[in-house]
């Protein structure tokens, strides 16, 4: 089947509910703008975690994050909506490691369903570039399954 197509697998219907409460339980207020790949196992997961949020959340399909280089995510993120001042994307590897490093100039190797929160004091997603966030965390499922 094409990749695009690749359901998520039993250890993602394990971690992603889970992860969406971790994530929810710190930013359940916060987040009102999510953007996802077309691809069905990111879309998948972030349906669990748009569960987890229970709040009013806008959702977006992105095809532009399917397979993107990091120049092509960091476009998909100078043009959210400045309404938002939170957002949470769903993609793929190794595109969002390269994300987080180009816009925090730190390497975290993302393993599936890992959550990187950045901040970034820039006022428009426009302005967001090369080093103008910090990480602040990074999590993933294996810190709560053994």
């Amino acid at each position: 089947m094409p990749d695009i197509d690749r359901p998520l697998n039993a250890r993602g219907h394990r971690d992603a509910p889970m992860m969406g409460a971790v994530l929810a339980a710190s930013y359940r207020s916060g987040i009102h703008c999510v953007v996802t790949s077309p691809a069905l196992r990111a879309a998948t997961t972030c349906g669990y975690f748009l569960r987890e949020l229970g709040n009013q959340v806008e959702c977006f399909t992105e095809p532009r994050i399917y397979e993107a280089p990091v120049s092509q995510l960091v476009e998909v993120v100078q043009g959210l909506d400045d309404r938002f001042t939170h957002a949470l994307l769903f993609g793929h590897n190794p595109g969002f490691s390269m994300l987080v490093e180009y816009l925090t100039g730190e390497w975290v190797d993302m393993p599936t369903c890992g959550i990187a929160v950045m901040e970034s004091a820039v006022p428009h997603w426009a302005a967001m570039s090369r080093g103008v966030a910090r990480l602040a965390s990074f999590d993933y499922p294996k810190r709560y399954v053994s």
